[in-house]
């Protein structure tokens, strides 16, 4: 979400741009199979309790978006950046994930008219916070120009879109780039106000926590989810989470419940983006390259082992973030991004990490924007073919993929990897002239 630079160095981080590529890429390549029928069983997620290593995708993520804010927020706070003026970004980097998460459930629920309300807020955010100081119009014509129309935009989004709440619907509240946003806000509030000690204390009580009102709360008595995901008999089935859900947002969920981006399961979550936080912290320390690699290597494993004991109690899921999944995947991440720091920031290999930085430096838009592409091709461009009305990405996935590859999970597997280095290919011409999608 921010660049990354090494304290009193001018070299960016490249490791977690690879690392942060890696994710992003992985999370492009499991959310678009050729047939969500047809797929290796490591590329799908656990059915409850367990995991694949697709699991492992989304709190890699939120654990990079902690490190790098430990970066940026360090590096303002000791050039004497005002904590208000850092406040109102975290606003609106958190609003602007929002709006964009909720344009994704737009554009998927077939409501694509409602994204004029999306893009106008979009728009009115980006001139509002074009000028400093936020609430000043500025001494120029120009500054006051765009401080006009970008408060104007951004009204007029807000309107619209109250305007239109009719056509919302049922469209999904909760999301990907919404926990996300949600993650960010609340952990940037920790971060101005504690130190590296307060975060630390803020990740245990966390994950400590979120076990006890898992193990001693529970949903009102007789309450039973809708379109249930959990199997019978599981130790947590996640009642809470969707009751407080269902509360909240009605109906406007996901699918099966309960919703694996709800609210209960964004508190650990948090946890998760702390956990990165530290480690950024460590990384800016004066220790040797290779201490800090050994170091993180070896408290990622502590945090594995961690996370496989306490499944004894409460076992690993990534549908309610248990804490097991909490310290469990926060040590991979550590020990992946020791690999690629030891790799590319130490050793210097950085040639084969190329492909991945494309992918890291513009992450949010190759997340949003595949999303976009695949809903298009799936919902948007159809036509008929032997009096069949059939979609692009069907048409396609039949007579390039399916007609040439025998196994199903194969070209299932296929289609995601070339939907992979499409993306490449076309955020190429980005990263060469250094163009970066900076939310």
């Amino acid at each position: 979400m921010a660049e990354t630079v090494l304290a009193g160095e001018q070299q960016r981080l490249v490791s977690l741009d690879a690392f942060r590529g890696l994710t992003i890429a992985s999370m492009v390549l499991v959310n678009n199979p050729g047939s969500w029928a047809h797929m290796y069983a490591p590329l799908g997620h656990a059915q409850w309790d367990g995991w694949t290593p697709t699991d492992f995708v989304f709190p890699f993520f939120l654990f990079i978006v902690g490190v790098a804010m430990t970066f940026s927020f360090d590096k303002r706070i000791g050039a004497g950046a005002d904590r208000w003026r850092m406040f109102a970004h975290v606003v609106r980097r958190s609003a602007i994930l929002i709006i964009l998460g909720f344009s994704i459930g737009a554009f998927s629920g077939g409501k694509w008219w409602n994204m004029t309300s999306y893009a106008m807020m979009l728009a009115g955010f980006w001139f509002v916070f074009s000028r400093e100081p936020l609430f000043s119009f500025g001494e120029t014509a120009a500054d006051k120009r765009n401080k006009l129309l970008g408060w104007g935009l951004l009204g007029g989004g807000v309107i619209l879109f109250l305007a239109s709440l009719g056509e919302f619907g049922s469209q999904r509240i909760p999301g990907v780039l919404q926990r996300i946003a949600w993650c960010y806000f609340g952990v940037s509030i920790i971060m101005l106000l504690t130190s590296w000690k307060g975060r630390l204390l803020w990740a245990i009580v966390i994950v400590w926590g979120y076990w006890i009102i898992m193990r001693y709360f529970d949903a009102p008595e007789g309450y039973e989810m809708a379109r249930r995901d959990p199997p019978e008999g599981v130790p947590f089935p996640g009642k809470l989470n969707d009751w407080l859900d269902t509360q909240i947002f009605g109906d406007n969920l996901y699918r099966r419940r309960p919703d694996p981006e709800g609210l209960l399961s964004t508190l650990p979550a948090m946890a998760t983006v702390l956990v990165g936080t530290l480690t950024g912290t460590w990384l800016k320390t004066a220790w040797e390259r290779r201490d800090k690699v050994i170091g993180m290597a070896c408290m990622g494993g502590v945090l594995i082992l961690a996370g496989l004991c306490m499944e004894t109690f409460f076992p690993i899921n990534k549908k309610i973030w248990s804490s097991s999944f909490v310290v469990f995947t926060a040590g991979w991440a550590m020990t992946i991004l020791a690999v690629c720091y030891y790799f590319i920031d130490v050793k210097m290999w950085k040639r084969w990490s190329l492909p991945l930085v494309v992918f890291g430096t513009n992450a949010i838009l190759l997340f949003w924007a595949s999303t976009i592409m695949a809903l298009t091709m799936s919902r948007y461009i159809r036509f008929t073919v032997d009096e069949e009305t059939i979609a692009l990405r069907t048409w396609l996935y039949r007579n390039i993929y399916t007609a040439n590859i025998e196994t199903p999970e194969l070209a299932s597997f296929m289609w995601g990897i070339s939907y992979v280095i499409l993306w490449c290919l076309l955020l190429y011409p980005l990263y060469r002239k250094k163009i970066f999608l900076k939310v």
